[in-house]
């Protein structure tokens, strides 16, 4: 109030107060408000003069003093916007890149998760199979026995070979588009009995005697679960051939209900004739993988048998959980 009562006893006391105030308006206010607050400032001026009879030559001349007065508090922050639009910019860009990085790392987790299983599920599954094939071998007289014997292990061993040149392949391509897919990827529903019967077929070649079978519409099956049920099948029976005793019996079964997907792999419980290591994520994986489908995995002794068991949803999504 004192400030404003000292301008005023100036003769043009009240211009300077509102050319000041709109110098620091031209700051602090956008360009619209502020455009509102100059004219609105000068036609108080202006007014002021016509009711105190204070119309002269030098009615005008205040304008651009005024104009002049929001020169430097307009350009400050023009200036202070462009630095702070720039230090936006140069912080949008560290953040870009570093969740261009952090997507890299991931996808590189990605990539040693998908080689892993692979490895396992492709390669490891080949390589018990040319075990069992071996300790076979060893235990029988019969010429044609060896031979057989060593038919199937040349073959597994090719098939794991193939799978490997395919895996450093990939791991060699500098191509981003280039990625491993899991094992079963584009496989078809109904070709999933077919995978069923291999599974049989592969028990029934180590001495194992396994019934195999499949109830239900297996086009009710979502594509992505087509890639978890290879997954299953292939390490059940791999766990089979690693613990039971060729001669046992074996049943492999797929169910589809109307709300879920059943997938079973039983075989009698017996003495292994294999002693192989384990590698630590061969079941424990499966049920990481099931469990991320929404489904429900259990293994171990039922009644004599040993069983391995995986339900997975069919109203549920299918998409991992992250």
């Amino acid at each position: 109030m004192l400030v404003s009562a000292l301008f005023l006893e100036i003769e043009y006391g009240p211009l300077l107060m509102g050319a000041i105030i709109l110098a620091l308006a031209s700051y602090a206010v956008t360009i619209i408000p502020l455009s509102i607050m100059v004219i609105t400032a000068l036609a108080w001026e202006i007014g002021w003069r016509f009711l105190h009879d204070a119309v002269d030559d030098r009615l005008f001349w205040p304008i651009p003093i005024v104009i002049l007065l929001l020169i430097p508090g307009r350009s400050i922050r023009i200036l202070v916007q462009r630095s702070q639009r720039e230090r936006a910019a140069a912080i949008a860009q560290k953040e870009a890149a570093r969740e261009r990085e952090q997507a890299l790392v991931e996808e590189n987790k990605r990539q040693r998760l998908v080689v892993s299983r692979e490895l396992h599920d492709v390669v490891a599954h080949e390589l018990t199979r040319i075990a069992m094939q071996s300790s076979l071998g060893e235990l029988s007289n019969e010429p044609d026995e060896h031979r057989q014997a060593l038919r199937a292990i040349s073959t597994s061993a090719r098939t794991a070979m193939t799978e490997m040149r395919r895996l450093v392949r990939l791991l060699n391509d500098d191509n981003p588009e280039n990625t491993i897919a899991p094992p079963g990827e584009g496989i078809g529903a109904l070709e999933l009995s077919q995978e069923l019967e291999r599974a049989a077929g592969y028990l029934a070649d180590l001495g194992f005697h396994p019934d195999w079978s499949v109830e239900g519409d297996l086009s009710l099956i979502p594509p992505g679960l087509l890639p978890t049920s290879v997954t299953v099948l292939r390490e059940a029976t791999t766990n089979t051939v690693k613990h039971g005793t060729p001669g046992v019996r074996c049943q492999l079964s797929i169910v589809v209900t109307d709300d879920k997907l059943t997938i079973e792999v039983r075989n009698e419980l017996s003495h292994g004739l294999l002693d192989l290591p384990e590698s630590g994520v061969g079941l424990a994986g499966l049920r990481a993988r099931v469990t991320d489908l929404h489904g429900t995995f259990t293994s171990g002794p039922q009644n004599g048998w040993w069983e391995v068991r995986a339900v997975l949803p069919l109203t549920e999504s299918t998409t991992p959980t992250p």
